[in-house]
């Protein structure tokens, strides 16, 4: 068995006890992911599974919800992750932290997202019309003034479940044309000091996905369509920048997104858990799986060397688990 057909044949036994609770109003407590085998399959699992980034990956669900300063409770957390970049020496745009949706501001072209989401959720580029309307360039929309605007945005974070009126408005960054249009999200899956992949997503045409390798190659890495002929806006600089900034993190592995225009990179943000991470092919899976045990191993030696994480620290206090 691949790596992928062992992962879907673990999650098919969840599933179908899941769905058995459920329907004979069972006591629903879980199932053990990796469910008692014989010594042989455990065998081919330390060989094949010990190198798939779907299971490594797995296992570090749990960590970063045990460890009490994991950085899904810290450079998640997106103010302080602008704080945390500033201090590494990374540009970040500048911005209003923490605002609630009553108190904003809509009078200046910024990007507006909530300070507690993910997965992309309530995010908006609202700018002021002549006749006094708004036009939201992510959605495509228009809205008649700044109470339609904030009724929709409220509706929008109920139905997709923001739990917190915070928000964040942040500069919006343009190309050389002064278009938002001419800039990319540009996501650095880093591994405690090195880059072993770039997403670049086209946020504006369609929402174009594509995987580049560090050469700006494009790879087909299973997880999204692969289209010929997309060309890597970022360089060899902005790869360093991301893979030294990871190494500030006392952790083997988070995911690092700048915006990107044509004369200009500002940071985005950091997401400890990026999705959709069981659906790379098997020849990816093993390669990201095999960067993020490297990962582990460099940070283990430096912990060990008892290196300090001064930025981190700065920001979020000592690194201790609970």
């Amino acid at each position: 068995m691949e790596n992928k057909e062992i992962y879907n044949f673990l999650l098919s036994i969840e599933k179908q006890y899941t769905e058995a609770a459920m329907k004979y109003g069972g006591d629903w407590g879980g199932v053990n992911f990796y469910p008692r085998v014989h010594h042989d399959v455990n065998k081919h699992f330390f060989s094949k599974g010990s190198r798939s980034y779907r299971v490594l990956r797995m296992a570090n669900m749990g960590l970063l919800r045990r460890v009490k300063l994991s950085p899904q409770y810290t450079v998640d957390v997106k103010s302080r992750a602008y704080r945390f970049a500033e201090l590494s020496g990374v540009r970040v745009p500048k911005a209003v932290v923490g605002v609630p949706l009553d108190e904003l501001d809509f009078s200046r072209f910024t990007v507006t997202k909530p300070v507690y989401s993910n997965g992309g959720k309530c995010i908006y580029a609202w700018k002021m019309l002549d006749d006094g309307g708004y036009y939201d360039f992510f959605k495509g929309r228009k809205c008649g003034g700044v109470s339609e605007l904030k009724k929709i945005m409220k509706n929008d974070f109920l139905r997709r479940g923001v739990k917190v009126d915070e928000w964040i408005q942040e500069e919006i960054i343009v190309g050389k044309d002064g278009s938002p249009k001419s800039t990319h999200d540009v996501k650095f899956y880093a591994f405690y000091g090195e880059v072993s992949a770039i997403l670049q997503v086209d946020t504006w045409d369609k929402k174009q996905y594509a995987f580049f390798d560090l050469s700006g190659n494009q790879i087909d890495a299973g997880v999204f369509p692969y289209k010929e002929g997309l060309r890597a806006v970022f360089n060899k600089e902005l790869i360093e920048v991301a893979a030294e900034l990871s190494k500030k993190i006392p952790w083997p592995h988070v995911r690092l997104d700048f915006l990107v225009s044509d004369n200009d990179f500002s940071f985005g943000e950091f997401t400890s858990n990026p999705g959709s991470f069981s659906e790379f092919n098997d020849v990816w899976d093993e390669r990201l799986g095999i960067a993020f045990q490297d990962g582990f191993g460099r940070l283990f030696e430096d912990l060990l060397n008892n290196k300090k994480f001064e930025e981190y620290e700065a920001c979020f206090g000592p690194f201790v688990s609970s």
